[in-house]
């Protein structure tokens, strides 16, 4: 399980410069079904968050790749001892893996989603505010379920989900037969299949970061593509500079200085004569100019 789970996550991050993803953040409503209800393990309420990797989203029909995590608390009960308050409380966390596939409408997406993944059940005790783990079983889990998605704003949805969980045997305390009397605390184990039905309600956004990499790059690609050129009338330093391209050559003549006046070079040949000038520059130490204006960074 931890394998699948490490190749995924390896995946769907290589995949970040391609696509978009979308986020969640909601509120778990866990309710036990079946034998795992009636011998006592109670509904409870927690907090998840979740991504998934989005594929073809622009279109009618769209699939979601990710996962998420979540945990709930599922009761409590409480008793005098004789060494002081004791609490014993049941709840989960879960991890699990998820596709979607949705039908994209103008505001609405429904959605219908496998997962598969692991559940950890505990139960825990306090005693005078310190705490120890009394219970603490890991199944595997598997389920379905339908949803839909609200479009608020660009980018920002209304998510709500219900999925049912099919999940291996868990041991836990039932909070049905806990006595406290007489600083006496009593309770039975239990076990059964951990079954349950999950109800989402949150808030998702999506983010695509292929359009950041794209302008990342746009920058240097300017520069690197743009062609400078140095105007001879501040490039007073005599040089010569020859170049070729292909089967094309040309010659920059000398130019000369006196005092202040300087002549104009001649070029002859096949190719760009801004070429040419901008080696010139490069060399003489002419200040570097593009379009009539300095670069930034461009001294």
């Amino acid at each position: 399980m931890k394998k699948l789970l490490l190749l995924l996550l390896i995946t769907l991050l290589h995949s970040t410069v391609i696509a978009q993803w979308k986020f969640t953040l909601f509120g778990v409503q866990s309710n036990p079904l079946f034998n795992m209800k009636h011998q006592g393990y109670l509904s409870g309420a927690g907090l998840g968050a979740g991504a998934y990797y989005m594929i073809s989203p622009e279109t009618l029909f769209s699939l979601d790749l990710g996962g998420s995590i979540y945990g709930s608390s599922n009761g409590s009960r409480s008793g005098d001892s004789p060494i002081g308050n004791y609490t014993v409380s049941n709840g989960f966390t879960a991890a699990v893996l998820e596709g979607r596939v949705l039908m994209n409408l103008k505001k609405w997406s429904p959605y219908i989603e496998m997962h598969y993944g692991s559940v950890g059940y505990n139960t825990t005790e306090e005693v005078q505010m310190v705490s120890e783990q009394l219970l603490q079983v890991t199944t595997t889990n598997v389920g379905a379920g339908i949803g839909v998605l609200y479009k608020v704003a660009d980018n920002f949805y209304f998510d709500l989900g219900v999925a049912f969980n099919s999940g291996s045997p868990a041991d836990f305390l039932d909070l049905h037969s806990f006595t406290s009397q007489d600083q006496v605390i009593d309770y039975n184990i239990n076990n059964a299949n951990s079954n349950m039905l999950i109800i989402k309600l949150g808030l998702a956004f999506s983010v695509d970061f292929s359009s950041w990499t794209n302008n990342s790059g746009g920058l240097s690609t300017y520069y690197s593509s743009s062609s400078y050129y140095v105007p001879q009338s501040i490039s007073p330093y005599p040089s010569t500079t020859s170049y070729s391209r292909g089967s094309q050559s040309g010659t920059n003549c000398d130019s000369t200085y006196d005092g202040g006046t300087s002549t104009s070079s001649t070029y002859s040949g096949g190719g760009n004569p801004n070429h040419a000038a901008s080696s010139s520059s490069s060399s003489s130490g002419g200040r570097i100019i593009h379009k009539g204006k300095t670069p930034v960074g461009i001294k």
